[in-house]
């Protein structure tokens, strides 16, 4: 008998058409545009940074509000610059390190929020 008719448990044997690949790309390819045009336009400024902390978006609002285009910014790890005079954390820089202890020192108004389960909000 052959292994390929009767794998071990711990094999996954998968075909992949490159016709389903290609749609599924497509398809994730409009949904990330979709979800990009919410970001970009939202009315609130706002700005998403990876778990490298790059910045991914700095949409119009808060271009507006801070006079720093998303061109300049996006790429980056100057998302701290609008807001202080020194390189420091910012909640979302606390948030991806799983070091939310630290906004105690750094926010004088942070408590959790009621909107989210396990979420923070903070000001200073």
């Amino acid at each position: 008998m052959d292994r390929l008719d009767n794998p071990p448990p711990s094999t996954l044997l998968t075909q992949t058409d490159p016709a389903d690949m290609k749609q599924t790309g497509m398809l994730l390819d409009e949904e990330k545009r979709f979800y990009s045009g919410i970001i970009q336009n939202a009315a609130a400024p706002l700005f998403v940074i990876n778990s490298f902390h790059n910045i991914v978006f700095w949409n119009n609002a808060l271009a507006k509000m801070t006079g720093i285009s998303s061109f300049q910014m996006k790429g980056t790890k100057l998302h701290w610059s609008p807001f202080y005079p020194a390189q420091r954390p910012l909640l979302a820089d606390l948030v991806i390190d799983h070091n939310l202890s630290e906004a105690e020192q750094l926010y004088s108004g942070q408590e959790l929020t009621q909107h989210a389960e396990g979420a923070l909000k903070a000001e200073g």
